[in-house]
């Protein structure tokens, strides 16, 4: 892990496409910026990506599992692969 200090205003680049900027300290907290591509997707480290919206086809089913319409679902059905994740999600 990289660590580094920054003062308000100051800010780091992420490769050449993402600058993170202290905007605000007060206290014992942070207000960060984020600037990023449209698809980037940034999530607060407490969110799993689990957590975010995604879209599954019921084509993944069986007939007897398929779940009807409107019906939630469980995450425990679902593949990392229908999950559509890329190595930068999940970080942040």
């Amino acid at each position: 892990m990289l660590v580094l200090s920054r003062k308000k205003s100051e800010s780091i680049m992420i490769g050449s496409q993402i600058e993170v900027q202290v905007l605000r300290v007060k206290g014992n907290v942070v207000k960060l910026g984020v600037k990023a591509p449209d698809h980037v997707k940034i999530l607060r480290g407490e969110v799993s990506p689990f957590d975010v919206t995604f879209e599954i086809s019921l084509d993944e089913f069986s007939e007897e599992s398929k779940p009807d319409a409107g019906t939630p679902i469980p995450t425990n059905m679902l593949s990392n692969n229908s999950l559509g994740n890329s190595s930068h999600e999940g970080a942040a």
